[in-house]
């Protein structure tokens, strides 16, 4: 059993006041795992060895493989990493299907789908974490450069989809290939920095503002697999938690540290097209009650 999680008393409200709080911090991650392509077994392992060493205590996946009636590749992974997994994937070719999936060290509560497209979903998770109910979502947006119009139609069924749902401690999480850059219209929306139609919370980029001031690139051609691909250099996957929807909110994410994960070869395996984006998020919750109903569930495993 993993030990319980360390809250700490947190002073003074960001709009004034002394007030409880509490705080712990949240490992999250995303990765785009590139179906079966390639030496799709080899790089299953690879990709195996990568998340065991994050130790992420939640994780959103892109393309993840699921056999018709058969086994389901996040499956396997929430197995051997000893967390537990929700998957929805969609038709890919006529015996493999391609999706998304989120994995969580805590249980998995409640299960929610949007559809995109015949191919695209947005994927709902709520967890039973430490620090309360927490939602998290994992979508992968279309991938064409010259599709920004679908992505940003696509944007608004996302926030469309989120502002249906009840926040009671933290802000909804979320995460994903967006195959759009920082400065695109889609991620611009996301981040309040464009008008939108549709409803829905702002999100910030955990690499901007916990990044190493790199460019952060998730699809490079310093990856062998797009060595020879022609789209340049972009980083397309994030980590977007969202902002407090009130000015006295229940609680909120500090950005402690953002960086890359599945750049190096394991065993001599490329682990997958993109790189992961991994992020730990301080955890702030504004009433002492509201953590402590939650503490009995087991935190993640001490990192170094």
């Amino acid at each position: 059993m993993h030990p319980r999680p360390s809250l700490e008393r947190y002073g003074r409200h960001p709009h004034g006041g002394v007030i409880n709080s509490e705080f712990g911090t949240l490992r999250v991650a995303t990765w785009n795992l590139w179906w079966r392509y390639g030496q799709w077994q080899a790089r299953h392992a690879a990709i195996l060895a990568t998340l065991s060493r994050l130790q992420a205590d939640v994780i959103v996946l892109n393309e993840v493989w699921e056999e018709v009636g058969g086994v389901q590749q996040a499956d396997e992974l929430a197995r051997d990493l000893k967390m537990h997994a929700m998957t929805c994937c969609r038709p890919h070719d006529q015996d493999v299907l391609s999706g998304n999936a989120v994995l969580s060290r805590w249980p998995l509560l409640q299960k929610g789908i949007r559809k995109l497209s015949a191919t695209r979903s947005v994927l709902h998770a709520e967890i039973g974490s430490p620090y309360g109910p927490l939602s998290v979502f994992g979508t992968h947006l279309s991938w064409r450069p010259d599709e920004s119009g679908r992505r940003q139609e696509e944007v608004g069924i996302v926030l469309d989809f989120i502002s249906e749902k009840n926040y009671p401690s933290l802000p909804p999480i979320l995460m994903g290939d967006f195959n759009a850059t920082p400065g695109s219209d889609e991620l611009r929306r996301l981040t309040g920095q464009a008008a939108s139609s549709a409803e829905g919370p702002i999100f910030f980029d955990a690499w901007e503002q916990a990044g190493d001031g790199s460019h952060g690139y998730t699809w490079t051609r310093a990856n062998p697999y797009v060595a020879d691909e022609p789209w340049p250099a972009r980083r397309i996957d994030y980590v977007l938690p969202a902002l407090p929807a009130t000015s006295s909110p229940a609680g909120w994410f500090v950005p402690e540290r953002c960086w890359i994960e599945g750049t190096e070869p394991v065993g001599g395996i490329q682990p997958s097209d993109h790189y992961a984006v991994a992020a730990d998020l301080r955890c702030v919750l504004t009433t002492m009650e509201l953590a402590s109903e939650h503490c009995g569930v087991d935190h993640a495993v001490p990192r170094p």
